[in-house]
């Protein structure tokens, strides 16, 4: 994804007193769609076809790996907010 790209659509929200900015880009060549995540700190996944997110990179961690799961209130953002539920991840 070009960082040059513009989303599809962008939603911000207040929760908790936080301003949180959700970013959904449609044209992506190797997901269906990505959307960034941006509250403090950003997450960013790939969406494949069948609307499982994956996480591709986040400012919560230095490296991420396996290990590093996205906090509980960033799978509600998506699914409150972006429209993807998550009863799965992909594979880092």
């Amino acid at each position: 994804m070009a960082r040059t790209q513009r989303p599809t659509r962008s939603i911000t929200a207040n929760i908790d007193g936080e301003t949180v900015t959700i970013r959904v880009f449609d044209t992506d060549p190797e997901y269906a769609s990505r959307i960034e995540v941006d509250a403090g700190e950003k997450w960013l996944f790939g969406i494949d076809a069948e609307g499982v997110p994956s996480p591709l990179t986040t400012t919560a961690a230095a490296e991420l790996h396996s290990a590093v799961d996205p906090p509980v209130w960033v799978l509600d953002l998506l699914a409150d907010h972006a429209g993807v539920h998550v009863d799965e991840l992909g594979a880092v």
